[in-house]
């Protein structure tokens, strides 16, 4: 199955580095997916459990 982003929200960390929130045609969160699908984990330092994964 393929979506198209429907919507991408980023912004600069003080660090420089671009911090994204990328969404998909049904309104999820890429991000959201990468984690539960074990491709990546949450750095819970700074996202300070968002997505509830400690």
């Amino acid at each position: 199955m393929y979506y198209q982003t429907h919507n991408i929200e980023k912004d600069i960390d003080k660090y420089g580095r671009i911090v994204a929130f990328v969404f998909l045609d049904d309104e999820s969160e890429v991000n959201r997916h990468l984690i539960e699908g074990n491709f990546t984990s949450e750095y819970c330092y700074f996202s300070k459990g968002f997505y509830g994964y400690y």
